[in-house]
């Protein structure tokens, strides 16, 4: 097992790992989603394996943000849905990712508030928020100055067609099942950026979708 880069055995809560097996400063990658990891256990793994660049704590609905705070700085991948006991406050410990470079907040019920706080993390690429129904279309005002390759705001039921005038500089959006107006959507068309849009089961759609944009930007319906 020598040169293990990814760990992903947590099963039933339990967690083992074998430091004369696996060099503890190799592992990059930590998977746990769906399980039942304690804060205890996962402060334990972040203690331990000071390189982590890829954290999958999906589904784990016993963790709280008392272990969140030891997550390494080193860490470019982080996916945080569906856990339901987030605070506002984990804007601020996102923050201090500085490498951070994808992070999924879909699924969660986080006032969504402190979400500007993200604008500042300078390597932050693509940012999933789908289903997440404290989302609004001031929420998304900051991202009228940032450039992502990917955002995913669907299932969102809080955003209309106005959020579309700050998404200008999205590469790949994914919108779909939200109210988008006409007028949003001509204004998004505007937009030198967007490559691929994802407009599927929208709510009252306009006519002729693919109409509203360019040649070159791909739109699913």
């Amino acid at each position: 097992m020598y040169g293990l880069t990814s760990y992903s055995s947590f099963k039933d809560g339990y967690c083992a790992i074998n430091g004369d097996r696996v060099p503890l400063n190799e592992i990059t990658e930590i998977d746990v989603e769906g399980t039942q990891t304690s804060n205890d256990q996962l402060a334990f793994i972040f203690k331990r394996c000071p390189n982590i660049q890829s954290c999958e704590l999906a589904e784990c609905t016993q963790l709280t943000e008392e272990s969140l705070k030891l997550i390494p700085r080193t860490v470019t991948v982080l996916s945080l849905r569906s856990l339901p006991r987030l605070q506002v406050t984990i804007f601020d410990l996102c923050c201090q990712l500085t490498h951070l470079q994808s992070l999924d907040l879909s699924k969660t019920h986080v006032d969504m508030r402190g979400l500007k706080k993200l604008k500042d993390l300078h390597n932050l690429k693509q940012l999933f928020l789908w289903q997440c129904p404290q989302l609004n279309d001031e929420d998304l005002e900051w991202l009228k100055e940032k450039f992502l390759y990917k955002l995913d705001v669907s299932y969102c039921p809080g955003l209309t067609g106005a959020c579309l005038v700050s998404l200008k500089k999205i590469l790949d959006l994914e919108i779909d099942a939200n109210h988008v107006s006409e007028e949003g959507l001509l204004e998004l068309a505007t937009s030198d950026c967007l490559q691929k849009i994802s407009l599927t089961k929208l709510k009252d759609p306009p006519d002729n979708l693919r109409a509203f944009f360019k040649g070159h930007v791909e739109v699913i319906i």
